[in-house]
């Protein structure tokens, strides 16, 4: 489920902007003057997704799966990254919103842990 107002694109943004972040780099756009310098990393979102199932146990589940590609910051190769998150509940249990949110979130932190994980650090 996404957040009131938020869009799948602007989140996988967030995503690789925080993971950027906390590599050392700076996200630029067309607009800055630094953007002749900046470093491309091409991003494609494959799937951004949360279901839920009622049967044999309720849980929630969001799988997240990026690729990217950018040469000088993930290397000759792209790059499949995946974010995945479960949240399971007693049989017969009702979820709410804030289920939702809870598991979406962590399926979102694990997706930025791991496109930092591929992002070489800065020098």
């Amino acid at each position: 489920m996404l957040p009131e107002g938020r869009t799948v694109e602007q989140l996988g943004h967030d995503v690789v902007t925080k993971a950027l972040a906390e590599r050392g780099y700076s996200v630029v756009d067309e607009k800055s003057p630094e953007f002749s310098n900046a470093l491309p990393l091409h991003v494609e979102i494959h799937k951004f997704w949360s279901w839920g199932t009622v049967i044999p146990t309720v849980s929630l589940e969001f799988e997240g799966i990026l690729v990217l590609r950018g040469e000088a910051l993930i290397g000759s190769e792209g790059q499949r990254v995946r974010g995945y998150a479960r949240s399971e509940f007693g049989s017969g249990s009702r979820t709410t919103w804030g289920d939702w949110q809870k598991t979406t979130h962590s399926a979102i932190v694990d997706l930025t842990e791991n496109v930092k994980a591929k992002i070489r650090r800065l020098d």
